[in-house]
């Protein structure tokens, strides 16, 4: 599996929706399961890339935040679902302070 920051992301977000839309009612027990655990492996590159600062003030930023939220409201039973949102909705904050020219409502990158 690709672990490029934003191959990460972008499979996170569409897994995702995937896993909530079509494949939570058909998968089996152990097939929630694996995905779980390869859903909190996601949740763990997220962080990293995260918390690693090489992003900070890009649109990676931004997908690596949308995926973790994600998947923190998806897995809420996760022990560390909280920490991940908390992670990803501070980091989406400081993104639109460097980000988004307020008065126009434009991008900045």
């Amino acid at each position: 599996m690709a672990w490029h920051d934003h191959a990460t992301a972008n499979r996170a977000v569409e897994w995702m929706y995937f896993y909530n839309r079509f494949f939570i009612n058909d998968f089996s027990t152990d097939e929630i399961e694996l995905f779980e655990e390869i859903m909190v492996a996601h949740a763990a590159e997220l962080v990293s890339l995260i918390q690693g600062g090489r992003w900070d003030g890009h649109n990676h930023s931004f997908y690596h935040s949308l995926a973790l939220y994600t998947i923190s409201k998806t897995f809420s039973h996760v022990e560390a679902s909280d920490e991940w949102q908390n992670l990803a909705l501070g980091q989406l904050n400081n993104l639109f302070s460097s980000m988004v020219q307020i008065q126009e409502g434009v991008s900045l990158e």
